[in-house]
């Protein structure tokens, strides 16, 4: 086997050189290979980091305009109630005045009553329909006989 290696040793020690740069070659092919499969899977994934703070972007966006349209509808109904408050208290001071002017008239009208009962000499009659002459509940009968 010696005498064949050594008779042969030219084309052995060629195909040898010739394994060896075949096993070379894989070897770099992969690596290749691996370094292009590495940058496609970094060019992805920058990709896919790019598309999703552009998604979250988009989402801040819309979640912005969402809180600006519910800052103009609360303005707008602030606005809304303001002015129903206003209109409130407008009618509830009015209703207040003419109570105000319904109580003053009642006093002044139970006030001319005194006076003019007064005047007759019945200083302790009111407006009640109730003489103290006599003619109890018959205010007509004692404006009769009193002349008014």
């Amino acid at each position: 086997m010696t005498a064949l290696a050594l008779r042969y040793w030219k084309p052995l020690a060629g195909a040898g050189i010739a394994l060896l740069l075949v096993i070379g070659f894989n070897i770099w092919l992969s690596s290749t290979k691996s370094a292009a499969y590495e940058r496609g899977f970094e060019k992805a994934a920058s990709e896919c980091a790019t598309a999703r703070e552009a998604a979250q972007k988009a989402r801040e966006d819309q979640i912005e305009d969402i809180r600006k349209e519910e800052a103009e509808k609360r303005a707008e109904l602030e606005a809304r109630q303001a002015v129903e408050r206003a209109e409130n208290e407008a009618l509830d001071r009015k209703v207040t005045e003419a109570n105000q002017r319904a109580e003053r008239a009642r006093r002044d009208a139970e006030r001319r009553i005194d006076e003019a009962l007064s005047i007759d000499g019945y200083a302790g009659c009111t407006s009640t329909d109730r003489v103290s002459d006599g003619l109890r509940g018959d205010l007509s009968a004692y404006r009769t006989r009193h002349g008014n």
